[in-house]
């Protein structure tokens, strides 16, 4: 056979060969390229063809470049994906960075916004805000905030903050039952806005503890009327008359006795008027409607005559009407924060522009010393009128079933109860009394309100036990025990 020379490429990775035969019918041939063992062999038109060898491993590849080359391909592209991946995520880094700045507010010395408004813009709009982090709910700021949301609720449906109290009998429900009363309409026991705060009908409710409106780091949970208290009061303007003032007046704030407020009336703006402030001295009921709003009356305003505080010397947190939580300073200067409490005095908080709303205030015919804290007198108990006016306007179905009442809140079971510095027995029963949510009471024939046995120090713990059980222990040591009068846990002495 003769010799025949011939070009062709390789079925496999493409490479252009040149191949001479002599005289063999068929010569196996290996790639220089990819190594693949081919089969030369003549065609029926004398040509030398090239197939892949029966032996071969390598299956025949569709694609027409090097092998090399194609890992070459491959790994670059890999390479050129994680540059283009870094490149983005650092440009939209600085990106975040730089609108974070160029929109961050100027605040007045000595404030700063902690948490904003869930979802609610400044004309009071709901609006989308960016992920924030994570804030314990349980902490004061969160229940500043969760406050903030039920109060933004309840302006989006009745179009105005809710007023200081009911519209009842006087002593009224406070702006909480206001609260409660539209998002529970169903609740029992509920609030009977139409009666008085301590009416026997509403005893029940308000004898109820209220964690959520509670300060953490306060350990404080009654107030000296002996109801369970609140650690936050609404801000009433500035002024010891300004819970009374209209609301176009410039003293005037968020919270009045006869009047509500709408989100049009506030003119400085919703995320620069004090709605909520945290208390430290002053307790009273929650349900309280005289006493669960507060105005700006003496400075220093942190820890000062007003009580307004939440357990720091130097600053506070407080709620905006926007719903955020911003933090003030003893470096805040008093004008800003009675601008701050003022709903419509037409001042900014810059503090370079002159103007105060306290300009005009009119101070009581006996001022208060300034070195003594307005007193919160303790509340005797109600006198019942003998007349049925007051409970003919409650259905005999809702009348309270007091031994049973009693009943469940003694067999309330607790975790863990720690007093282990002597205490006065009168204030551990205060504490005991607000988690029952039942009057308990000393028997005045027994002992007498100057009898030394209401003060005398004791110490209480206990893990796992019922209240009623906490109470037994604290009691029978000291030779007392309770019966029930008058819808109320009388202490008596053991027979």
């Amino acid at each position: 056979m003769a010799s025949l020379t011939g070009e062709f490429l390789c079925p496999t990775c493409g490479a252009r060969l040149r191949v001479q035969q002599d005289g063999i019918p068929v010569l196996d041939f290996t790639c220089p390229e990819c190594r693949t063992l081919l089969q030369i062999h003549v065609g029926p038109d004398q040509q030398l063809k090239a197939d892949l060898s029966p032996e071969t491993k390598v299956e025949s590849s569709s694609f027409s470049i090097p092998q090399r080359r194609k890992v070459a391909l491959v790994a670059f592209g890999i390479l050129m994906t994680g540059l283009i991946v870094l490149v983005s995520w650092l440009l939209n880094r600085d990106t975040q960075r730089i609108a974070k700045q160029n929109n961050q507010p100027v605040e007045p010395a000595g404030t700063s916004e902690v948490a904003p408004a869930a979802g609610t813009s400044e004309n009071g709009n709901d609006s989308p805000n960016p992920p924030q982090a994570k804030i314990d709910p349980n902490s004061f700021q969160g229940r500043l905030l969760q406050l903030g949301t039920r109060i933004g609720l309840f302006r989006s449906r009745q179009a105005a903050f809710p007023a200081a109290q009911a519209e009842g009998n006087q002593p009224a429900l406070s702006w909480v039952a206001l609260l409660d009363q539209q998002e529970f309409p169903n609740a029992q026991p509920g609030p009977h806005l139409n009666l008085e705060w301590d009416a026997s009908a509403n005893d029940t409710y308000v004898r109820r503890s209220r964690p959520e409106l509670l300060n953490p780091a306060l350990k404080q949970t009654a107030g000296a009327d002996r109801y369970p208290t609140a650690h936050f009061v609404g801000i009433a303007g500035v002024g010891h008359d300004a819970p009374d003032l209209p609301v176009t007046h410039p003293r005037a704030g968020i919270f009045a006795r006869n009047r509500s407020t709408r989100v049009e009336d506030v003119k400085d703006g919703l995320s620069q008027t004090w709605m909520i402030s945290g208390i430290v001295s002053q307790f009273t009921s929650w349900a309280d409607g005289e006493h669960m709003i507060r105005p700006l009356t003496k400075a220093p305003y942190i820890n000062g005559p007003d009580g307004f505080g939440s357990d720091s010397p130097d600053q506070m947190l407080i709620l905006m009407a926007d719903g955020s939580v911003r933090s003030v300073s003893s470096e805040t200067s008093e004008v800003i924060l009675r601008r701050m409490a003022a709903i419509a005095d037409g001042y900014s908080l810059d503090p370079s522009v002159p103007g105060d709303p306290a300009g005009n205030v009119v101070e009581p015919e006996s001022p208060i010393n300034s070195s003594t804290p307005i007193p919160v007198p303790v509340m005797p108990d109600p006198v019942r009128s003998s007349e049925p006016a007051t409970t003919s306007q409650v259905p005999p179905e809702e009348m309270v079933d007091f031994p049973k009442v009693v009943e469940k809140a003694f067999a309330q079971k607790i975790v863990s109860f720690e007093l282990n510095q002597p205490t006065p027995l009168a204030q551990v029963l205060a504490e005991l009394e607000a988690i029952a949510g039942v009057r308990i009471e000393f028997d005045p024939t027994a002992y007498p309100a100057e009898s030394p046995a209401r003060m005398q120090p004791v110490k209480l713990s206990g893990k796992n036990s019922t209240l009623g059980e906490l109470l037994k222990n604290l009691l029978e040591p000291l030779g007392i025990r309770w019966t029930l009068r008058d819808q109320k846990v009388i202490l008596i002495p053991i027979d």
